[in-house]
């Protein structure tokens, strides 16, 4: 079974990134600009000196980072720490940042372009109206069936 990663929030690395945080600057938004979560990855809150290893402790900063890296491209946090041996933090937020942008990119044009497209968008709303209201009108009469309700009429 494979677990669930735990991302913290960019700017306070302690806390857990919500959409409720106090700042947005520290919350990935799926559909914000490559450029916007770019500029919020390379801003992130990172740890004094400048060696990329995962330390929950003493580095939570590049720690969150790398679990976002290591759980969006599928490289273990062994191999980026590996990766980026000798090399500074700029290059490092460089390469989360560049993992992040391509992997919310499919995401992110699908959603702007239904939206673009209202008619299209009105008509697919409808039509997943219209197969709920088929389910839970069959489960609501089973439900009234069994409780021995008259069923109401829609």
């Amino acid at each position: 079974m494979k677990s669930s990663a735990k991302i913290y929030d960019l700017q306070d690395p302690t806390a857990k990134m919500s959409k409720s945080s106090a700042s947005s600057a520290g919350v990935i938004d799926i559909l914000d600009s490559s450029d916007v979560n770019v500029k919020k990855i390379k801003s992130a809150v990172t740890d004094t000196g400048k060696e990329v290893r995962f330390d929950e402790k003493e580095k939570p900063g590049i720690s969150n980072l790398l679990t976002i890296h290591s759980s969006l491209s599928g490289k273990s946090i062994t191999e980026l720490e590996n990766e980026f041996t000798g090399k500074g933090y700029g290059d490092f937020k460089a390469a989360v940042a560049e993992v992040v942008t391509s992997y919310f990119a499919p995401v992110r044009e699908k959603t702007n372009a239904l939206l673009a497209d209202e008619r299209n968008l009105l008509e697919i709303l409808d039509a997943g109206s219209a197969k709920a209201h088929a389910v839970a009108a069959d489960t609501l009469a089973k439900t009234y069936s069994a409780l021995g309700l008259v069923p109401k009429k829609l």
